[in-house]
């Protein structure tokens, strides 16, 4: 009896599930679109940059929190992402450029000892060639960048000489500048809302202490800038104050007060922010008055308000607690806007009659 041959009857697939898990090899972070936000830019195509859905400039008071702190790494995170966002704005256009928070992520490097990463830092922003918004924050990147330079060459050994004299030479050169009145690029020391931006007392602060006893009796003669107390109540008049976002110039001014008063009585009063001209709009005294480019986004400019200013003062004379400061804000505001709004008697010195008044 013959055998049949096999038939080879084709299997059925098997499938196996299997589950394909890929470790990433490097951590996986939000997209820039989530971590560096976009506002719509003013006419001159600058914008205030954001960080987590935040304006950078909102994130200075939290970065000198941490610093007071201790809690330096923290800081650096924090100063890194809005240094990293204005970097991304300044690449966009030029108008964007506020090296203020180059500088704040350099400070925190140097005080961690992390000399190679703040050289690092500096030569990646001034490599990126883009034109400098300040001239006195540039040359303070310079010059810090010469001084690390000068640390790493002590760590590995080498001759810092070079380095060391390139870092006189620009310590020198900042001297020079502040003397001749150019802007200082390092915000003041904490002082009262009051206070917060007058260069003349942040300078007297810094004398040697003959200089600020002379400083000290000079103030106790008398001043053009302050009258008699029946001429200061005699006749109606308005008290001013500014408010302005950096040291930079009075054209960064973000805030203006007036109170008119007429025999001694407050009768009325204007107040408003205001939105400073891109290159004045770096909001390094947040910390001080709380007032950030985010709350001046949609308010009104310098020539804005000049008609309103000017129905608000009338002939009427104006004074203000801090004469010299109010007085070249409101100079400067008027000379960069081709503006005429500064009464032709100025602003005069109020501080101890407007007490006396009760303003």
């Amino acid at each position: 009896m013959a055998t049949a041959e096999p038939v080879m009857v084709p299997a059925k697939p098997i499938t196996i599930p299997v589950e394909l898990v890929i470790e990433p090899a490097h951590p996986v972070t939000a997209p820039a679109s989530q971590q560096f936000g976009t506002a719509t830019p003013d006419a001159s195509g600058w914008y205030m940059p954001t960080y987590r859905e935040r304006d950078i400039s909102d994130w200075v008071p939290e970065v000198r929190r941490l610093k007071r702190s201790g809690e330096l790494e923290a800081a650096l995170t924090l100063a890194t992402g809005c240094m990293d966002a204005m970097v991304q704005a300044a690449e966009r256009n030029p108008a964007n450029v506020m090296e203020h928070y180059v500088i704040e992520v350099v400070r925190i490097q140097h005080k961690m000892a992390r000399y190679s990463d703040e050289v690092n830092t500096i030569e990646s922003w001034l490599g990126r060639e883009i034109p400098a918004s300040r001239d006195d924050h540039r040359l303070d990147l310079r010059k810090r960048l010469a001084k690390a330079r000068e640390l790493v060459a002590r760590s590995e050994g080498r001759d810092s000489s070079a380095h060391h004299a390139e870092w006189k030479r620009l310590v020198a050169l900042q001297k020079a500048s502040k003397q001749q009145g150019a802007p200082a690029s390092t915000p003041p020391a904490r002082q009262s809302p009051r206070a917060q931006v007058i260069p003349e007392r942040a300078a007297a602060s810094h004398q040697p202490a003959p200089s600020r006893a002379r400083a000290s009796s000079s103030r106790r003669r008398p001043s053009k800038f302050i009258p008699a107390l029946d001429e200061f109540l005699a006749q109606p008049f308005v008290a001013a104050d500014f408010e302005t976002a950096n040291r930079s110039s009075g054209v960064s001014a973000c805030q203006i007060a007036l109170v008119r008063v007429e025999s001694g009585r407050v009768v009325d009063r204007f107040n408003t922010l205001l939105k400073p001209p891109s290159g004045f709009d770096d909001f390094e005294f947040t910390y001080l008055h709380g007032i950030s480019a985010r709350d001046t986004r949609t308010a009104p400019s310098w020539p804005d308000i000049i008609p309103a200013i000017r129905g608000f003062a009338g002939d009427a004379t104006v004074y203000a607690h801090n004469a010299p400061f109010d007085s070249r804000v409101w100079r400067q505001l008027d000379e960069f806007f081709h503006t005429r709004s500064l009464p032709d008697g100025g602003v005069i010195a109020s501080k101890q009659h407007s007490r006396s008044a009760g303003v």
